[in-house]
């Protein structure tokens, strides 16, 4: 029996240090609308967040987090990143435009599809902002604003 555990103890080890994540980015949501309805009281009360990350086999992914404490996210891999990058100018800020599809699986309601995603970065004296709109097969857009904790740099995963 003592075996058995010992085995069961190593492959999960096993397994955990193959299947590691990388945070590369975390972004804090301060403004949420689901097709057009305001939510962000909700994303504020459940400390939602956009992170993107990478797994062992370094393909990027993203997770939409509405609840930290009830583990209610979408989260998959990118796919066809474009980026575009607008220098600042007297009139705006310096913006990276990214769009890519998004391969997402719901823990909320076991539901998974391609999501459409526009993501924004801009570059303010006060820090950096964003805004990330999500398009679903059903079509409701999710809009969703705030800022950027920390620093990342996407450009190296763009096709």
């Amino acid at each position: 029996m003592k075996l058995y555990f010992t085995i069961l103890f190593l492959a999960a080890c096993y397994t955990t240090a193959l299947c590691q994540q990388k945070t590369l980015g975390k972004f804090i949501i301060t403004s949420a609308k689901i097709n057009n309805v305001d939510v962000t009281e909700s994303y504020l009360e459940n400390e939602g967040f956009i992170a993107f990350y990478t797994n062992d086999n370094n393909s990027l992914s993203m997770t939409n987090i509405m609840s930290k404490k009830a583990n209610s996210q979408s989260y998959g891999r990118l796919y066809a990143m474009t980026q575009k990058v607008t220098k600042e100018t007297e009139e705006q800020y310096e913006t990276n435009l990214f769009l890519f599809k998004w391969r997402y699986k719901n823990t909320y309601d076991a539901k998974s599809g391609t999501a459409s995603v526009r993501f924004q970065k801009v570059y303010k004296p006060e820090g950096v902002t964003f805004i990330c709109t999500i398009i679903p097969e059903n079509l409701q857009a999710i809009v969703l604003k705030g800022y950027m904790e920390g620093s990342i740099d996407l450009s190296d995963y763009q096709n």
